[in-house]
């Protein structure tokens, strides 16, 4: 790569992973939403880890 065309590289390298990041996030807060949602656990705390889990397993 020519280097005055690296500093655009990187910038579109380190967008591109911002990007991911908060898309993954994103993703990952709405199945762990769901999830709690859906628990059939009487006890918030045990359904807050069903949707925590059901979101690391995504």
């Amino acid at each position: 790569m020519d280097s005055d065309k690296a500093g655009i590289a990187s910038a579109l390298l380190y967008s591109a992973e911002q990007i991911g990041v908060a898309l993954g996030i994103a993703i990952m807060a709405g199945v762990a939403a769901t999830g709690t949602a859906q628990s059939t656990r009487t006890y918030s705390g045990a359904a807050l880890i069903d949707g925590y889990s059901a979101a690391l397993l995504v």
